[in-house]
């Protein structure tokens, strides 16, 4: 990266770092989670700064954060997901189990609606 590159970086990380703050504080919802993603996000960036000359770096910008952090609640929602161990199955197994569909039925389930009569007009 040539000096006109890294001052032009380094101009555009000034001024528009407010801005991007918002976009991945909207992300995350966190402040310290928005500065790790805005941080990921630049450090995939500059890599790439000389093909965005031309092109719309704050957009590029915008969406390797917003991949990022798909990316990140994905990963989240695969982790919550795990097998059972020997102790736990003991756990389950002292539970109460549920009555059977039939069981948990209304003992005096209400009746149907009455039918109307043949010598009713309506």
């Amino acid at each position: 990266m040539d000096e006109d590159d890294r001052a032009r970086l380094a101009e555009f990380v000034t001024s528009r770092t407010p801005a991007l703050m918002r976009v991945a504080y909207l992300l995350t919802g966190d402040r310290h989670a928005a500065e790790d993603l805005f941080q990921s996000a630049l450090a995939r960036t500059i890599p790439r700064w000389r093909a965005l000359r031309h092109a719309d770096p704050e957009g590029y910008l915008r969406t390797v954060m917003y991949r990022e952090q798909v990316s990140w609640w994905r990963r989240l929602g695969r982790r919550r997901e795990t097998a059972l161990t020997g102790a736990d199955e003991a756990v389950r197994a002292t539970r109460p189990r549920s009555p059977p569909p039939a069981a948990r039925a209304s003992p005096n389930p209400c009746p149907p609606p009455p039918r109307p009569h043949a010598a009713d007009p309506g």
